[in-house]
């Protein structure tokens, strides 16, 4: 069918032939034009071509299975033959285990072969011997009696044997143990008097060192005690001295010390340093009557103190921090917000118990510090503020800072209890605590 329709399209219609050919006429007896024709010889040869391909296909088919049904065939005979060489085999050695047992009880092993009743005859009286009591003597015995006897006998003679090869066995080990035991009981025995000979050498030996030793410590003792005496009454009169030494040297300390306190004058931490002058536009800003020459630096910390009803100065609550310098007077900023209902107003004083416009304040740092706030960090601002950090404490410290105890000692001493507190608290220097100072430092 598609050929068919192939054909039909390829000729064309009568119509249009008959108009573009004139020549149309006169090939109109052909049913077919030469196209039409040379396309029906292809068709017919595709044709033969696709039978052609398809009986080669079949064909390899064919072979293929026939070729594959020989090898499985070629196998199975392999597997044939092998199974024959078995049992050939396996009939070979039936056959002489046969012709073996026939030698011994007088079966024929083959048509030819004869029995000998007189060697089986002679075979079981043997036995018969051999087994003795267990068989009576005029007792016909069969072959099949003769092999189950001598399984009961050889059965019995094996537990005997069995039995006495245990009982050998259980005294043999015996043996070896009591034997094991006697050697190490005799190689106990003779450690234990070595080691007695070695410790009564040793005690001997120590005795007689011990001895000498003695006498020679208790003449070096003897000695010792007069040396001592001797030595005895000089310290006592040594310390006599030194005794009477001290009591001069600490009345003359202690008349020094109260001399010192009298002399100092230290500022009063709750006087005011100076006054606002005058207040910015917004009330962030401010001027104080304080400049650089009365020792001011950038960032030193103010309280702001505002007169109260009868009439005393009282902190406000607001900060102020140096942002500017000139000779005489400097601006200072608000820290943190500024509060509208707590303006600062020119007249309130300022005041820093860390700073003295008349000389510089000596600050000594005892105990441990913080991290976030180490010793460093302290004497750093502090040295920015314009104060001064002691190495040690001495008559011309002002202020002492206590840290904290020392971590990781359970038992360390309060600071309070501490030589350097003692003698602050002596000499009337002003004493606070880290917390009180963090607030003139922090940035």
């Amino acid at each position: 069918m598609p050929t068919i329709r192939r054909l039909r399209a390829l000729a064309p219609a009568p119509e249009r032939r008959l108009a573009e050919f004139p020549q149309a006429r006169i090939a109109s007896v052909s049913p077919f034009t030469p196209s039409a024709r040379r396309g029906v010889a292809g068709a017919v040869a595709t044709l033969w071509l696709v039978v052609v391909v398809i009986l080669w296909v079949a064909t390899l088919g064919l072979w293929y299975m026939a070729t594959r049904a020989v090898g499985e065939a070629e196998a199975a005979v392999e597997t044939q033959k092998s199974a024959c060489t078995e049992i050939e085999t396996q009939m070979a050695a039936d056959k002489e285990a046969f012709d073996a047992l026939s030698a011994v009880v007088g079966y024929r092993p083959s048509p030819e072969a004869r029995s000998d009743p007189g060697a089986i005859q002679i075979e079981l009286d043997g036995v018969k011997q051999d087994l003795g009591e267990a068989v009576s003597p005029d007792a016909k015995l069969t072959l099949g009696e003769a092999v189950a006897a001598l399984r009961t006998a050889l059965a019995g003679a094996k537990q005997s044997a069995d039995s006495t090869q245990t009982d050998l066995d259980g005294e043999i080990d015996q043996r070896q143990a009591a034997e094991a035991t006697a050697n190490e009981v005799e190689s106990t025995f003779t450690e234990q008097v070595t080691q007695i000979n070695t410790q009564l050498e040793d005690e001997r030996q120590r005795a007689d060192n011990q001895s000498t030793a003695d006498l020679k410590r208790f003449d070096e003792l003897m000695a010792a005690q007069q040396a001592s005496d001797a030595a005895a009454r000089q310290a006592q009169q040594s310390l006599a001295d030194v005794q009477l030494q001290s009591r001069r040297d600490l009345s003359r300390v202690e008349a020094q010390l109260k001399a010192i306190a009298i002399r100092r004058e230290p500022k009063a931490p709750d006087a005011p340093d100076g006054k606002i002058l005058m207040v910015g536009s917004g009330g962030s800003i401010a001027f104080i009557d304080i400049g650089r020459r009365s020792g001011l630096r950038p960032g030193t910390r103010f309280e702001v103190l505002t007169p109260a009803a009868n009439g005393e100065l009282v902190n406000s609550g607001t900060m102020v921090e140096v942002r500017e310098l000139q000779d005489n007077i400097a601006m200072v900023g608000v820290i943190g917000d500024f509060n509208p209902l707590n303006p600062i107003l020119p007249g309130d004083q300022v005041r820093n118990p860390h700073f003295d416009r008349t000389r510089v304040m000596h600050h000594y740092l005892l105990g441990e510090y913080p991290l976030t706030l180490s010793k460093e960090f302290v004497a750093a601002r502090l040295s920015e503020l314009g104060a001064a950090v002691d190495g040690t404490l001495g008559t011309q410290t002002d202020v002492l800072v206590l840290g904290d105890k020392p971590l990781g000692e359970a038992e360390a001493q309060d600071l309070t209890m501490t030589d350097e507190y003692k003698l602050a608290d002596k000499l009337g220097m002003r004493i606070i605590r880290l917390a009180e100072l963090a607030e003139f430092l922090r940035y």
